[in-house]
């Protein structure tokens, strides 16, 4: 699932086509998003049907071994989120700190995993 939400959102975001589509998850990984060797390798691993070893390979450069599954986890409950936000009429604002948090958090992964890539 995360590898159709990540590749949809290059596609998305690599063009001059605006859309309110993947808007926080967007946010989220721009900086994920902006880092070639990231993009270079999900779309091979995703051509070549290695879609399994994007997990090693992530957690690889992470330096943890479940950084690509709290990566996924984090994704999931920000799209919940976002579904319980369009749906809630009072404590919106509980709602959206948690959301700015998760935004935060993969903002902060995505930070890890650029300056790991980067040494390499």
């Amino acid at each position: 699932m995360i590898n159709n939400v990540i590749y949809a959102i290059n596609n998305e975001t690599s063009k001059h086509y605006e859309s309110r589509a993947y808007y926080l998850e967007t946010k989220a990984l721009m900086n994920l998003l902006s880092n070639k060797t990231f993009i270079y390798t999900l779309e091979n691993l995703r051509i070549e049907g290695n879609i399994a070893d994007i997990e090693v390979w992530f957690d690889e450069i992470m330096g943890n071994k479940n950084s690509y599954q709290n990566l996924i986890y984090k994704l999931n409950k920000l799209v919940i989120l976002e579904e319980k936000l369009e749906y809630t009429k009072y404590f919106k604002g509980i709602i959206i700190g948690k959301i700015k948090s998760l935004v935060k958090d993969i903002d902060y992964m995505a930070s890890i995993f650029n300056k790991n890539s980067n040494n390499r």
